[in-house]
């Protein structure tokens, strides 16, 4: 009974626990699409406020002079428009400009005197600021505010309608994060729309996640200012939520019934002649009757799979008797066995590819030679995005076919974590990770990987535990570059990884490599070393990376000679060639 109520328990829990997956992610789904109809329609309602607010701000008398002026005397203005005995419009010269049609030009203000000019520019400011209040309680926005985005005065701020900003509104500065604010950032790149929109984790005013919109405001030509609304976006996510959490409530407790209800059926169809099977099995166990066996195992009828297995496992047992006679096939088995080695070699070289890219930028080659059918070492190159090629070279602890079983593994985290934007470290990290959850027999690799980004040649690095890269510049001879090390994959949980950056130029080479290279025995046990790898690459430094391998696996084979291969030989030959000037 305690075995049926364990395999009840285990069904029971992978279905709640698939039903609740499913659950969330139609949950995630709903949320983003509700999100977006959300942000379809407030886009409408938001285009209308900027375009109010711009019409405004556009209809303001010598603007690009006032923009101009406002922030090189924001102290002055602020100083002015809080003094109570202060009136800028009893200023005959302010009298006169502002009466239209508006005819002064930037030149002929800037020769105004300078009181004239504060009594202008304190005016003016003022008629902005009243158009501003005025609009906030007309609209259903958070705040509304103007800022200057140009790289001399990033930040500054002219105008800000939240009640609690009033004494900062003028003369104040934000800093921002351009990736927090792309909007920003796209008015700043000169490739902008009309109106902009982003939901920002970071709002310049509030501080907290907001949804704001953005219109663009130019002068002499070009956008240095922003008008900005800002909503928001707590109240509509905490809804989301909401909804969200009631969705998964219902659906885990459907989840709970609905395992109960599996749990039963699969008792009456799977578990209960499960159990008579089980129980037949175990008294062959003693009196070793096969024909009985058989017998009892025929007579369970379950209409399904489990009435096929006893089936088979009765015909099994009628075969145990003629066990004895098929020992003389054991001769057959071995070449079958050897056969499935040599085939399962073939898989391991299709899981390295063979295709290396035809590329002006750079060209690629690279080798795997196992020291037995299978082997634990490999490579791997892929386009990360356009721009960024991962080059990978391994080696796993031990040989044979536990190895190529650990390699495969290995080899398919690396690409699976790897990704644009993520570094190499990380990736290193995340397979760690994934490595050590399953790694039951204790095993490990070391890994060199590098992301090159081909436009410019730079190398982003990390090195668990694997053999130093090996680089020649252009004019020079190969050397070792002795890179940070973190420890090999699988070892440890929470493994620390480290990157490094370097540059390769035109016609520099990269060589990578695993132990089976300078670790080459010859008969008489001496290691072929890093000096002669070293001199075998300088030997032939000048030519292509499929005729560098070629040359080095030549040496290597030289120095060994009769002696039997002790560990599997892996290289990777990389040469950057450069994107070529239009």
């Amino acid at each position: 009974m305690k075995r049926r109520s364990k395999m009840l328990i285990q069904i029971g829990v992978a279905f709640v626990i698939v039903f609740s997956v499913s659950t969330v992610l139609l949950g995630m789904l709903v949320a983003v699409g509700a999100t977006r109809l959300f942000l379809g329609s407030k886009e409408d309602m938001v285009e209308q406020d900027l375009i109010k607010l711009y019409n405004s701000f556009e209809g303001l008398p010598y603007r690009n002079w006032a923009m101009k002026y406002w922030e090189q005397h924001a102290e002055e203005i602020t100083e002015k428009r809080t003094d109570s005995n202060y009136d800028p419009e009893s200023n005959e010269t302010v009298s006169k400009a502002l009466t239209f049609p508006y005819t002064y030009t930037d030149e002929q203000l800037d020769s105004l005197s300078e009181e004239d000019q504060l009594a202008l520019g304190t005016h003016l400011y003022n008629m902005t600021y009243s158009m501003f209040m005025h609009t906030s309680f007309n609209y259903q926005y958070e705040s509304a505010y103007v800022i200057d985005i140009s790289e001399e005065n990033r930040g500054f701020v002219f105008l800000i309608t939240d009640v609690s900003m009033i004494d900062n509104s003028l003369g104040s500065y934000m800093d921002y994060d351009k990736n927090e604010h792309p909007a920003v950032s796209a008015f700043m790149s000169g490739d902008y729309a009309p109106f902009e929109f982003e939901i920002s984790n970071v709002d310049l005013l509030s501080g907290q996640r907001s949804y704001i919109g953005y219109v663009p405001l130019k002068s002499d030509g070009e956008v240095k200012y922003a008008i900005c609304i800002s909503y928001n976006w707590t109240s509509f996510s905490n809804i989301l939520i909401s909804s969200l959490a009631t969705m998964l409530l219902i659906g885990l407790i459907i989840g709970l019934l609905t395992a109960n209800l599996l749990m039963i059926f699969v008792y009456n169809i799977a578990i209960k002649p499960l159990k008579r099977a089980s129980d037949t099995v175990n008294e062959y166990s003693v009196n070793k009757d096969s024909v009985l066996l058989a017998n009892k195992l025929r007579a369970i009828k379950s209409k399904n799979e489990v009435e096929v297995l006893t089936d088979e496992i009765a015909k099994m047992v009628e075969e145990i008797d003629n066990y004895n006679k098929e020992i003389t096939t054991l001769a057959t088995e071995k070449e079958r066995v050897k056969a499935e080695l040599e085939f399962a070699a073939k898989i391991q070289s299709s899981m390295l590819s063979k295709n290396f890219p035809v590329s002006p930028v750079y060209e690629l080659f690279a080798l795997m030679d196992p020291a037995k059918e299978v082997g634990g070492d490999f490579y791997d190159f892929f386009m990360i995005d356009y721009n960024h090629l991962g080059l990978v070279i391994a080696d796993v602890s031990g040989k044979g076919v536990p190895a190529s079983l650990f390699m495969a593994m290995s080899k398919m985290n690396i690409r699976n974590f790897a990704g644009p934007g993520i570094t190499p470290a990380e990736t290193l990290k995340a397979a760690n990770d994934a490595i050590v959850a399953d790694n039951v027999n204790k095993m490990f690799v070391t890994v060199w990987f590098g992301i090159v980004e081909l436009s410019s040649g730079h190398v982003c690095a990390a090195n668990a535990g694997h053999e130093y890269p090996v680089i020649r510049r252009a004019d020079g001879e190969f050397e070792v570059f002795k890179d940070k090390h973190s420890l090999v994959l699988g070892a440890i949980n929470a493994l620390k990884t480290h990157d490094y950056e370097f540059d390769l130029g035109q016609g520099d080479i990269l060589f990578v490599y695993t132990d089976g290279a300078p670790e080459a025995n010859d008969k008489d046990n001496n290691m072929f070393g890093m000096d002669r790898l070293i001199e075998s690459l300088n030997k032939c430094k000048d030519e292509s990376p499929s005729d560098i391998i070629s040359s080095v696996h030549s040496s290597i084979d030289e120095f060994v000679g009769a002696a039997d291969q002790f560990d599997d030989l892996t290289m990777m030959c990389f040469k950057y060639k450069g994107r070529k000037k239009k």
